[in-house]
Parts: structure tokens; C-alpha cells; sequence
């Protein structure tokens, strides 16, 4: 047996969860989803799913790391964050979530919990990219500030179009959002590119 295997296990259980999560999301509302529907979708036991994921809005928000993992966003390089138009990826993830069955209110009790977590989340990734894209230059904020603005930026108004449906398309909102996300960048530079 490899040293790898029982990561490799905890991987695939875990990947197992979130495809049964997910599944299950198109099928049912989150708040009827139990975790005891999500260990039998998965075929697995209770106790497997909490030595993975300590509760519901756990595997929710690890399903939502890898999507931002996936697309990419937020994760620039300082000539992505400063061009004109918004990075493809961003208008791609805006056009996903447009039509994309989930609603932040249909999260219920755990909506809170969940969206101050995946602006956690979203920050962390944000930082660690701003740090390694302006490496180069002299900031006059700290990383980590203008990761929470930017982050802000993204997560509520992103709620604000999913919820209230205003009418601009995915390519209008993202490059409105690029557009005051590329002004703070600008003006925390103080040594130019």
C-alpha cells in the first residue's frame, strides 16, 4: 500500500460527497437536502460524511472553493486586474451563476453563514493573488485590505444581480465590477508596473 492511499481515499469519499451533494441540489431544494440524504446518495455512512465535512454548509462551501478554483477567478495576473475589459473567466462565471438553478435565499438559516464564508474564502484567494501579481510593486494598502474590499465588491454585488435581477447582462455587470475593482488597484499602486 502507498503512503498516498489513504489521501487518495479521503479525496475520492470526498469527491463522492460533493457529486452527491450536487445532484441532489438539482433535484431538491438545499434546505430539505439532510446530511443523511447526501451519505446515502453517496453511499456511505453518516460518520464517513462528518470525518470529511463538519456539517451541511461545509460541503456547500468546499463545492464552491473548487468552483472558484476552477474558473480561476480572482486569480489574475497585474495585467489581467488592470486592462479595460474584465477577464473572460469572470464574464463566464457571471453568465454560469445567471442561469444556475441555486439562489443565495434558498439557503435559508445557513444563507448568512454561508456568504460571510465564501467572502472568507474569496479573500484568502484574493490576497494570496494580489501578493504574487504585484510582487513587483509598492502598495499603499495591505494586501489583505484590499483583498476584503475587492472580495466585497464581487460578493455583494454579485447577491444584488442574482437577487434583484436588474437588467444588465452577464458582460455589463462584469465590466462594471472590473471597472471600480481596477480603480482601487490603481490607486493602492504606488510604484507603477
Amino acid at each position: 500500500m502507498s503512503v498516498n492511499s489513504p489521501n487518495r481515499q479521503a479525496q475520492r469519499t470526498q469527491a463522492a460527497l460533493k457529486a452527491a451533494f450536487v445532484a441532489l441540489l438539482q433535484e431538491s431544494n438545499y434546505e430539505t437536502i439532510t446530511v443523511e440524504d447526501i451519505a446515502d446518495r453517496a453511499n456511505i455512512g453518516r460518520s464517513t460524511f462528518y470525518r470529511h465535512f463538519d456539517s451541511k454548509p461545509d460541503i456547500l462551501l468546499s463545492w464552491h472553493e473548487d468552483i472558484f478554483a476552477g474558473l480561476g477567478l480572482g486569480q489574475y495576473t497585474a495585467a489581467q486586474w488592470l486592462q479595460p475589459e474584465p477577464p473572460e473567466e469572470f464574464v463566464a462565471f457571471l453568465e454560469r451563476m445567471k442561469y444556475s438553478r441555486m439562489r443565495l435565499h434558498e439557503f435559508g438559516k445557513d444563507a448568512g453563514y454561508v456568504l460571510r464564508k465564501i467572502g472568507a474564502i474569496f479573500t484568502k484567494q484574493i490576497e494570496t493573488n494580489l501578493v504574487e501579481a504585484f510582487k513587483d510593486c509598492q502598495m499603499n494598502l495591505p494586501p489583505l485590505v484590499l483583498a476584503q474590499s475587492i472580495a466585497g465588491v464581487y460578493v455583494w454585488l454579485f447577491q444584488w444581480w442574482i437577487m434583484e435581477n436588474p437588467p444588465y447582462t452577464s458582460y455589463e455587470m462584469a465590466a462594471y465590477v472590473h471597472r471600480m475593482l481596477r480603480g482601487m488597484i490603481s490607486a493602492a499602486i504606488i510604484k507603477p508596473l
